[in-house]
């Protein structure tokens, strides 16, 4: 059984409040995975003119609604208003706005909608290879999707320790957040659950697009696997819950499914044999920017729709990626692509072998701060 529908506009509503402050997962992100000294020369593949991406969507009417919410905004402004805006609320006082808008829609219905708005524009991306693994070389492809306010070439520093031949693509986010990093959707104070369940749809369909285009011009062996942390995390369970059939495996970090994405509960279950990606979540039990519970719901939902979906919690862990987070998620990640290789019969499967086991924390430099951000934004807590 899933969660009740009261409990749900309460704790979504609550999260409504506080997603704003996914600007911190973007930075921790950008400080977890950043190292000093000279940058690599990263080159972005995807559209010919990257600004394009970066352009309103189709004249819609989601587009128009949407249009205004995708400016960036300086980032002492946001800081202005994040700290009138995020000090907590009544959680009923929360919900009476937002109630009408956390019904569960249909999610067949609600891409479809969206398809128009988000079909131009393709996402620049950058491309690296894992294990050895040459180019030209038929490899599982990993879809590694970055959070708030980070971009590919430091959310990359993840993937660079997987020690199996794969193809990891880096998308970039679809408009500027500020300090050098992305943004897949915006996060509006105020704005109703549908208009934020839109923005997530509609940057999954983009990630679809680029997902089915790699996979019929690359060399890829079995489906992709799409992975992701915060709002990377929630496109994560977006790709599986709206376009299960482009990917084999999700692994969302410090993520969750918005209610107006579930499965419709009122469809039969899938059939028998009836391809549905394995889901692997992980998430701090202590994160105060995406709490636990809308994760919790979210693997319960696909679950009890025939998913094979599990979710790994971690005790005092807040919106960030531990060193006992992260060695299980490497586990998870080698198995996705040993299964992925396994894919033309095993024929592949003589080089992959699963690498130890890591579980020393990563060695990171000093966290930057920042003086246009507030105190609680420049702890450089991990």
């Amino acid at each position: 059984m899933g969660p009740s529908s009261g409990s749900c506009v309460v704790e979504f509503a609550r999260a409504g409040a506080r997603a704003f402050v996914c600007a911190v997962a973007g930075l921790a992100a950008a400080l977890l995975f950043a190292v000093p000294g000279p940058r690599e020369a990263w080159a972005y593949t995807g559209s010919p003119a990257p600004a394009a991406d970066l352009a309103p969507a189709p004249a819609t009417d989601l587009a128009r609604a949407l249009a205004a919410d995708l400016a960036p905004a300086p980032a002492t402004d946001l800081a202005r208003a994040l700290a009138a805006d995020l000090a907590p609320a009544p959680a009923t006082d929360l919900a009476r706005p937002l109630a009408a808008d956390l019904a569960p829609a249909p999610a067949a219905d609600l891409a479809r909608t969206l398809a128009a708005a988000s079909a131009s524009g393709e996402l620049d991306y950058i491309e690296i290879m894992t294990g050895g693994a040459g180019r030209d070389e038929a490899v599982p492809m990993i879809i590694a999707v970055h959070g708030l306010g980070d971009r590919p070439e430091q959310f990359s520093f993840l993937f660079r320790p997987l020690a199996l031949p794969a193809r990891v693509i880096l998308p970039r986010g679809i408009t500027p957040a500020g300090y050098g990093g992305y943004s897949w959707f915006p996060f509006v104070i105020g704005a109703s659950g549908d208009r934020f369940a839109a923005g997530v749809a509609s940057a999954a369909h983009r990630l679809s697009n680029l997902i089915n285009k790699l996979h019929a011009t690359k060399p890829v062996l079995g489906r992709p696997i799409i992975t992701g942390f915060s709002q990377g995390g929630m496109l994560s369970f977006a790709i599986a819950a709206l376009h299960p059939n482009d990917v084999s495996t999700a692994l969302p970090l410090s993520g969750f499914l918005p209610v107006q994405l579930w499965p419709d509960p009122t469809l039969p279950l899938p059939p028998a044999g009836a391809h549905l990606p394995r889901v692997r979540a992980f998430h701090g039990e202590a994160d105060t920017v995406i709490s636990l519970k809308p994760a919790e719901w979210s693997v319960t939902v696909l679950a009890d729709r025939g998913y094979d979906a599990e979710l790994e919690t971690y005790p005092g862990v807040g919106h960030t990626i531990s060193s006992e987070m992260r060695a299980d998620y490497y586990d998870a990640l080698s198995a996705a692509v040993l299964a992925a290789a396994n894919w033309d019969g095993g024929r592949n499967s003589g080089r992959m072998t699963v690498p130890p086991r890591e579980t020393a924390p990563l060695q990171l430099p000093p966290a930057p701060v920042s003086p246009d951000l507030p105190p609680s934004l420049n702890s450089g807590s991990r």
